[in-house]
């Protein structure tokens, strides 16, 4: 049986997270966790006890508790069922903005590497290996420090568009709006930057410059490779699409399979999808939105959400 709404506010209120609280936080991480690649959402690359232990931990920490969600939800649920689905998105979104987090990290990672390795650009003296290490251009280049501000620096940056750099977003749905500058554009970028900088600027300057000009809220510039997805994926990717397709298959439920697969065999029909299934044409225009919103959530660009909707549409057919 499970326990009443009223007993998980009691107990909240006088304990915190009590025993009721945290078997249904156990049920809720196994239950939902399952639905994600263990290979590219787990921190050990499997699910087992401990990766769920330290996941509930995780997301307990930084959302239920540090951000008051768990004392939010308790406040506004009509019933057990509702606050478990409450905390069954949270988690959710938890766990997919930890992978979004790291894809956007990975342009710092990148950034770290070319600036080691582009002959563009050179190290001011002393060479240091920490984030304070000052980078200039390698012809024309200023050793003294930039003096400009974070904003006129961001400003220097407006009139490279996103069109010119090849910006890559996250679809529409997802929770955060990092862009992946692919190596050859963020090499321009970084050229623009120290040019109109007129002084040399840090790793970690550049790398807030990026973080303002492009939105990417909440990053650490940390390390990470410099691979970006192709549409010629190798078998690495490959694997990892399909890992990808499986899961939103998991959790698009029996309508949204029959409103997809009648989409396809209509070429996009909203009106004969809705005929077929024999439904009103704003629910299956709902239905499919849903299915979309699915694949933009666990992509990390408009090329792999297509990618991941092209294995969805194989699997299905």
């Amino acid at each position: 049986m499970s326990t009443s709404l009223e007993t998980l506010r009691t107990e909240s209120k006088t304990q915190g997270i009590g025993r009721e609280l945290m078997d249904l936080l156990d049920r809720v991480v196994t239950s939902t966790a399952r639905q994600y690649p263990a290979a590219l959402y787990s921190k050990t690359q499997v699910w087992d006890k401990d990766s769920f232990a330290d996941l509930k931990h995780d997301w307990v920490e930084a959302r239920l508790l540090r951000r008051g969600d768990l004392a939010a939800m308790l406040a506004v649920a009509s019933d057990t069922k509702v606050f478990r689905s409450m905390l069954t998105r949270s988690l959710s979104q938890f766990i997919i903005n930890q992978r979004h987090r790291s894809s956007a990290t990975n342009l710092f990672k990148r950034l770290q590497v070319m600036l080691a390795a582009d002959p563009r650009f050179r190290r001011v003296p002393p060479v240091t290996k920490s984030s304070s290490q000052l980078w200039t251009l390698t012809e024309g280049g200023w050793d003294d420090p930039s003096q400009a501000s974070l904003r006129g620096l961001v400003a220097t940056t407006q009139d490279l568009t996103d069109e010119a750099l090849h910006v890559v977003r996250y679809g529409p749905h997802a929770l955060k709006s990092s862009p992946i500058l692919r190596d050859a554009p963020l090499g321009e970028f970084v050229c623009h930057l120290l040019g109109a900088a007129k002084g040399a600027l840090s790793h970690a300057q550049i790398a807030d410059v990026l973080s303002s000009r492009f939105n990417l809220a909440e990053v650490e510039p940390q390390v990470l490779d410099n691979t970006a997805i192709s549409r010629e994926h190798p078998i690495a990717v490959t694997v990892e699409l399909d890992d990808l397709s499986q899961s939103v298959i998991a959790r698009m439920g029996r309508k949204r399979v029959q409103a997809l697969r009648e989409f396809h065999r209509s070429d996009g029909s909203m009106l004969a999808t809705a005929e077929a299934l024999g439904i009103p044409k704003a629910e299956a225009v709902q239905l499919i939105e849903e299915v979309m919103a699915l694949v933009a959530e666990i992509s990390d660009s408009f090329d792999e959400a297509q990618s991941v909707y092209e294995r969805i549409i194989e699997s299905l057919f």
